[in-house]
């Protein structure tokens, strides 16, 4: 079997706006990752709702030839960049505006997530589209970006909000959570058939699937068993009981690269609980909590599972992203905190498989914006002079970036285009 990788692919990160927990069901969004504490979420909700007043106040264009130039609107000091109430950024930052292949939408409904593969020739994309007889359906297609071609994968009823895990860095095969019965599936792109199938213990349904950054292990969480993880190269399932978890809301369930070991977060019981991070071995049932944390937060891993990126809001009452945490798994502390300047909102964050660089969905103009970790600022911002971003993936390097996107038109952004940018001086 292949090596997976993930590339940027879980719906949460690319902007599948629809977030709902519903225990019951044992449906676990992954999207409530970014989302913990309802008070803040509804705070996002609502500056979403205003985005179209932001198209009307657009900052002045970019300066400059061709499809790179360097921006600078004097509001302030050299290298710095701010960002101001309509979420218009000032300061000295590298632009790309202009894509390096542009593509016809390949359906009719909305695309509400995309992914490339990590040699940038497939883009795999979840569409929310209307049927004849009034009802919406969701769909996983692949399309083929040198010859357009488009290849259906699965199709679900609407409230099943279909999202993709990883693709194989080949670009052949990607894995699917198939809802139905808690299963996996591994397709390969090609043909659109599922050449693999990964069982849940028992038949349960299981939520909240995450790959590991290497793409090796699986693992996801039942209110039946706990949290459940897969071997993807041997075909093993292990449990874990999850004792320290509250069945009344939930948990979320992420796998280490090289290690059996598990990040399990235990989401908050009630209104001002903090909410847990904590380490699970699935063998030995061994738990150590690394921390907790009551604002919003998202997680992820880099690519050899030694060190845990955690970005925080800090601010429970407000929405940007000011800062991340990085974590040595081994020894359970923080070995490093960088600030992010200057402190932005998001609707999606997704690191590059080296660590060095954030991409950010910024959810008033709907850019791409790129931070680079190790000076801990602002340095880069990809999307049309005049519009945005309804939906962005990068290759796992960052030197390509495919999204949904066109210009602000009476206040609302009509994403209309599907472009490939090269983002590769971005993160050099």
């Amino acid at each position: 079997m292949d090596e997976l990788r993930t590339s940027g692919s879980v719906f949460c990160q690319l902007n599948d706006r629809s977030v709902n927990l519903n225990v019951e069901k044992n449906i676990m969004n992954p999207c409530l990752k970014l989302t913990p504490h309802n008070k803040a979420y509804q705070c996002i909700q609502a500056a979403i709702s205003i985005i179209g007043i932001a198209g009307m106040l657009l900052t002045a264009p970019v300066r400059g030839e061709g499809d790179t130039a360097s921006k600078s609107d004097g509001d302030s000091g050299t290298g710095a960049v701010t960002e101001d109430t309509s979420g218009g950024l000032h300061g000295d930052y590298t632009a790309v505006r202009k894509p390096l292949k542009e593509f016809s939408i390949p359906v009719k409904g909305e695309i509400r997530g995309v992914s490339v593969s990590p040699d940038a020739k497939h883009l795999v994309f979840h569409e929310l589209a209307s049927k004849e007889d009034g009802s919406s359906v969701s769909r996983v297609s692949v399309m083929e970006l040198a010859t357009g071609k488009v290849t259906r994968l699965q199709e679900w009823p609407q409230m099943a909000m279909q999202r993709m895990l990883v693709i194989a860095p080949d670009g052949k095969s990607v894995v699917l959570e198939e809802l139905k019965d808690g299963s996996a599936g591994r397709y390969d792109l090609a043909t659109g058939k599922r050449i693999q199938r990964y069982d849940s213990p028992k038949d349960k349904p299981v939520g909240s699937l995450h790959a590991s950054p290497d793409g090796k292990r699986m693992a996801g969480g039942s209110r039946d068993f706990g949290a459940v993880y897969w071997d993807l190269e041997h075909g093993e399932v292990h449990q874990a009981g999850l004792d320290f978890v509250s069945t009344k809301v939930g948990f979320l369930v992420y796998p280490l690269s090289a290690r059996k070991t598990l990040l399990v977060i235990a989401l908050p019981a009630k209104e001002g609980d903090p909410t847990k991070l904590v380490l699970v071995e699935p063998d030995t049932g061994k738990t150590r909590q690394l921390t907790e944390i009551v604002e919003n937060f998202d997680v992820q891993f880099d690519a050899g599972g030694k060190t845990l990126f955690v970005f925080r809001q800090r601010s429970p009452d407000k929405v940007a992203w000011t800062g991340i945490e990085l974590w040595d798994v081994d020894s359970a502390k923080i070995t490093r905190t960088i600030d992010l300047k200057p402190p932005m909102s998001s609707i999606g964050l997704t690191l590059t498989r080296d660590g060095r660089h954030l991409f950010l969905h910024q959810y008033m103009m709907q850019h791409a914006v790129v931070w680079d970790l190790t000076r801990g600022k602002l340095t880069a911002v990809t999307g049309p002079e005049n519009g945005g971003f309804s939906t962005f993936s990068i290759t796992p390097d960052g030197d390509k970036l495919i999204g949904v996107y066109g210009n602000w038109e009476e206040g609302s952004l009509k994403a209309d285009k599907l472009g490939l940018f090269d983002t590769s001086m971005l993160v050099r």
